[in-house]
C-alpha cells in the first residue's frame, strides 16, 4: 500500500523548493519527489511513500502519523473505510503552503486525488 503526499509550495524556484523538502525530510521521508509548477503560482510537489503494511487500518494509522510529523489543523474527506483523504495548510516547515495525503485501498500512482473527487 501507498500515501501519496501533494504539496504546493509558496516558491517559485526550484532550488527554494528543494531547500523546503530537505527540511521536511527531517520529519518525514521525501522519496523521488516530483516537481512542476503550480496553476496558480508556486511549485506542486508529489511523491508516493510505500507502506510496509497490507492492513488498512495499519495504513490510516501511518497516514495519520505521517500528517502529524510535519502539519496540524487536518481535515479529513472520504470514506475511511475505502480512502482516507488528509488535507490542512498549517506545518511546521515554512514555505508549505498547502498538503494532501491520500491512501486509498483502490490506490492508482497515476491518479490525481484532490478533494471532492
Amino acid at each position: 500500500m501507498k500515501q501519496l503526499i501533494k504539496l504546493i509550495l509558496s516558491t517559485d524556484k526550484e532550488s527554494n523548493a528543494r531547500r523546503v523538502l530537505a527540511k521536511l525530510n527531517h520529519q518525514i521521508p521525501v522519496v523521488d519527489p516530483v516537481l512542476s509548477d503550480h496553476h496558480s503560482g508556486g511549485i506542486e510537489v508529489q511523491w508516493n511513500l510505500e507502506l510496509k503494511t497490507e492492513e488498512w487500518s495499519d495504513a490510516v494509522l501511518k497516514a495519520l502519523e505521517t500528517a502529524q510529523n510535519f502539519g496540524r489543523a487536518w481535515t479529513i474527506h472520504g470514506n475511511v473505510g475505502e480512502a482516507l483523504d488528509l488535507v490542512s495548510s498549517q506545518f511546521s516547515v515554512a514555505g508549505i503552503e498547502f498538503a494532501q495525503i491520500t491512501v486509498s485501498k483502490q490506490f492508482d500512482s497515476s491518479a490525481n486525488h484532490s478533494p471532492g473527487s
